[in-house]
């Protein structure tokens, strides 16, 4: 790899990484609302954590892998595009948290989708070039999503403006967004990442199949809670099976474990694979009506260990993963630390949010000093993460 392009992934990685940290930051802070320490607009940080952790930290994650382990490419075109979603970005950074959904945050993330937009043009563009086909289908698929997911936030300005922003249609639009961003674009580059690694086969095929054909139906997991016609309930519980399906075959290539080949790395790895194994089992649960009460009863405790097993248990751990395994990040000893104390804070803070779902569900004597608890659980999430960037910038390019 010439110096030129590992100087650029490598600035690229460090952005990321700050805005991973920022976000760590933003969690942090709603934990201490929770626990009383400090009182200021709930709402307004938590729009912020969540747009610098889904865009900030693994929009930028996957378009590195994209770009540099997939491509291969040091297109200006692809450059250009990353820094203006960088802008896009940081306007939404320090604007969520004054105003929450008001002229300046809408308005930045507005230019963001059409940033996207360049970027997808490029998945098809390049998609085109690459040996594999299952991995440029999955990766034109992941455009595609990535455009269907605009939708979401193009709806929002009518629906404030007609007054609905206190109705499920707000919800909806919100979920529509975070569906098609996660579920379809990540998902789905991940995806292509890992089949990139070996040779087509049948077994390919069939996964990157039900992996597109999940997407869609899957969204009827966003509605559940409406208590919709039984035929949602059935659309929900097809994408969920096509998910776990395209798991197990993915598991049971035989190639799979030469892909990641430190014996450290791979503890990280089994994470992220048990975490969507979890997800998927969850996705599936999820679809029977006595879950869904029980869901819509514990939401604020349930749904948030889902939100966050699944973006820090999944994404973030296989993103780290595959930098690593590409030889993006060193793995030293203060690397391993922070990836150590990042996990236990992960799986700390799973195991209180869904203890406490049951708690609640079950009406038994609470987790003592549970908000506490959950907030010394998520400062180890900073603390890991800090120590990643920490190890990072010491390290020499």
């Amino acid at each position: 790899m010439s110096n030129l392009l590992f100087s650029d992934h490598k600035v690229k990685l460090r952005i990321a990484l700050i805005f991973l940290f920022v976000s760590a930051l933003l969690g942090l802070t709603l934990r201490m609302m929770h626990a009383g320490i400090i009182s200021v607009n709930f709402k307004h940080i938590l729009h912020t954590h969540s747009h610098v952790v889904l865009l900030g930290w693994l929009y930028n994650a996957v378009f590195i892998i994209i770009q540099f382990f997939i491509f291969k490419r040091t297109d200006k075109a692809l450059n250009i595009i990353f820094w203006l979603s960088q802008i896009t970005f940081l306007g939404m950074m320090f604007s969520f948290p004054f105003q929450g959904y008001g002229f300046a945050s809408i308005t930045f993330s507005t230019l963001y989708l059409f940033c996207s937009y360049g970027l997808v043009f490029y998945l098809f563009r390049y998609s085109k070039t690459l040996e594999n086909k299952n991995v440029a289908t999955l990766l034109k698929w992941g455009g595609i999503y990535l455009v269907l997911s605009s939708f979401g936030p193009f709806s929002l300005g009518f629906i404030m403006a007609k007054g609905l922003a206190e109705t499920f249609w707000f919800k909806l639009s919100i979920y529509w967004f975070l569906h098609f961003l996660y579920n379809g674009f990540f998902a789905l580059a991940i995806f292509g990442y890992i089949l990139s690694k070996f040779e087509s086969n049948q077994a390919q095929k069939v996964i990157t199949r039900l992996m597109v054909a999940s997407v869609i139906p899957l969204y009827a997991l966003s509605v559940l809670w409406l208590n919709p016609n039984e035929s949602v309930y059935g659309v929900a519980f097809l994408g969920s099976v096509f998910q776990l399906i395209a798991l197990v075959l993915l598991l049971k290539q035989k190639s799979i474990k030469l892909i990641f080949t430190n014996k450290t790395l791979r503890i990280v790895l089994y994470m992220s694979v048990i975490s969507y194994g979890l997800k998927t089992v969850f996705q599936l649960l999820s679809v029977h009506p006595e879950i869904q009460i029980f869901l819509t009863q514990t939401v604020s405790y349930s749904v948030i260990g889902f939100i966050h097993l699944v973006m820090l248990g999944f994404f973030t751990l296989i993103v780290f993963t595959i930098w690593i395994e590409e030889g993006m990040m060193k793995m030293t000893a203060v690397l391993k630390i922070g990836l150590a104390i990042l996990i236990l804070g992960i799986i700390l803070s799973e195991i209180l949010l869904f203890g406490q779902s049951l708690v609640v569900f079950y009406e038994l004597n609470g987790i003592p000093n549970f908000f506490k608890a959950l907030l010394y659980s998520s400062a180890l999430m900073p603390v890991g993460i800090g120590l990643l960037v920490w190890s990072e910038f010491a390290s020499k390019k």
